[in-house]
Parts: C-alpha cells; structure tokens; sequence
C-alpha cells in the first residue's frame, strides 16, 4: 500500500471556507528567478481556474498588460533596471498587485490573491 499524501485545497485551507474561483480571472506573474517557482505557483492559480501569464522581466509585463485585461498581478524576483520597475508599477495603476518571496510558499501566495481578487470583484 502507498502513502498519499491528502490534496489540500490551499485558497479554501488558508481562508477557512469554500474556495473562491479564479475562472476568468488573468493573473501576471513577473519573475525573473531562474528556478521552478513561478512555474509552480502558475500551475497552483491554473488549477484554481485561473489564466497565468509569466514575465521574465518588467519590459515583458508592461506588453503584458498592453494585450491582456489583468485581474492581479504577483511580483516576485526581479531583476533589471529600477527604472522598468517604476514603469511596471505604474502601468500597473488599478490592477490589483502584491510583492511576494519565495519563502512565503505557493499556498500563502494563492490564498492572498484569491483574497485580493474576491475584494476587487
């Protein structure tokens, strides 16, 4: 016999109730890490039902959000010009956007933007 580990809902587990859906919601992840977590963390949102996109830096988010209406955007690892940063935050003026460290884990991340989108809804 194989242990299983339990599949926890981590939005619904982290909030204390049913979990919000992310269905048509678009949610921009900048991070320019070269490691697995914006990968895992998109895949994380994607089961939530959301539409992940991914830049590697803030000249790729700001054509971002030139094509895409966002519901949120999560800043993690960035590296580049302060002066990119400064546009992106601008350009992201009523978009919902949170900074975020890897440290925090996928589950914290997700529960908070399914909170920040549920308040912007």
């Amino acid at each position: 016999m194989t242990d299983v580990a339990p599949h926890w809902d981590a939005p619904a587990l982290l909030i204390g109730r049913k979990p919000m859906s992310l269905e048509n919601q678009t949610i921009l992840i900048v991070d320019s890490d070269d490691d697995p977590f914006a990968s895992d963390l998109k895949g994380a949102l994607q089961r939530a039902g959301a539409d992940v996109l991914i830049a590697r830096d803030a000249l790729a988010a700001l054509a971002f959000l030139a094509g895409f209406e966002l519901s949120a955007a999560l800043i993690g690892g960035i590296s580049g010009p302060a002066e990119s940063y400064h546009e992106l935050i601008k350009g992201l003026r009523g978009v919902p956007f949170r900074l975020y460290d890897v440290t925090e884990g996928v589950p914290t991340i997700v529960a908070a933007v399914t909170r920040m989108i549920g308040h912007n809804a």
